[in-house]
C-alpha cells in the first residue's frame, strides 16, 4: 500500500516531506484501529477525524495531512466513494503583520549599504516573496512605468506589481 501511495506522490509530483505526512498519518489511522486504513468504515474514519478535530491535537496540519493522505489512498485504491466524503478543510486566512511607519524607517535603515537599504524597501513594499526577489532582474524593475515585473512561480502568476513611491527616481 506504502509503495503505491509513494508511486502516486511522485508521479504527482509531490514532495518527499508529503509522502512522508501522508504515510505518517494513514500509519497512524491504521494503527489505531488496528486495520488497514483501506479497510475502514465511513462510521470510524469519521470518529477519528471528528476527535482530531475536537481535541485539536497533535494539529491542524496533522488533521489536514490526514484527511489529505486518506482521499489519495481511496482515490488509487478506486474508492471514490469514501474520498469524496472526508470532510473538506476550510482555510485559516491569517491577517498580514503590517509595520508601522517609525518600523518601516527603522527596516528600511538598517541595510549597510544603499543597494541593501533598497532592496529592503522593494521586498517590503511590494510583498514579494523570497523566490520571486531571487529571481528578480534589474531589467525587471520600471521606473518609468512605476512597476516590477515578477516572473511566475509555483505559488503565484506572472504578473506586474506597483513601485512604491517609496523607490522613485530622484
Amino acid at each position: 500500500m506504502y509503495a503505491k501511495l509513494e508511486q502516486k506522490v511522485v508521479l504527482g509530483g509531490l514532495s518527499e516531506s508529503t509522502l512522508t505526512n501522508y504515510g505518517r498519518c494513514i500509519a497512524q489511522i491504521s494503527l489505531h484501529f488496528n486495520l488497514v486504513a483501506i479497510e475502514l468504515e465511513e462510521e470510524q474514519i469519521n470518529g477519528y477525524l471528528f476527535n482530531l478535530a475536537k481535541n485539536d491535537q497533535p494539529s491542524k496540519s496533522y488533521f489536514k495531512h490526514t484527511v489529505y493522505g486518506l482521499r489519495l489512498l481511496f482515490r488509487i485504491y478506486d474508492r471514490e466513494d469514501k474520498a469524496i466524503r472526508l470532510p473538506s478543510l476550510k482555510r485559516d486566512a491569517p491577517l498580514p503583520v503590517v509595520l508601522s511607519m517609525k518600523e518601516c524607517r527603522q527596516l528600511f535603515k538598517s541595510g549597510k549599504m544603499l543597494k541593501h537599504r533598497i532592496l529592503l524597501c522593494l521586498i517590503y513594499s511590494a510583498g514579494l516573496r523570497q523566490k520571486e526577489v531571487r529571481n528578480l532582474q534589474q531589467r525587471d524593475v520600471d521606473f518609468d512605468r512605476m512597476q516590477i515585473h515578477i516572473r511566475k512561480t509555483k505559488y503565484r502568476k506572472e504578473r506586474y506589481v506597483p513601485l512604491s513611491p517609496l523607490m522613485a527616481k530622484d
